[in-house]
């Protein structure tokens, strides 16, 4: 028989909650430019060879 816990969320039950913080920059990300701003990056990601 399966029981289910009542305390404390587990890891994975607090990773799988919604909260509405985690669409606060959708509109702000909706609205940039993404393909011009990641060229301006690329010397951070750029893998120096020694």
């Amino acid at each position: 028989m399966a029981w289910k816990q009542t305390g404390q969320l587990g890891l994975a039950d607090a990773l799988a909650t919604h909260h509405e913080a985690l669409e606060e920059l959708d509109d702000l990300h909706a609205l940039i430019d993404w393909k011009h701003i990641f060229p301006q990056f690329h010397i951070f990601l750029v893998k120096v060879e020694i």
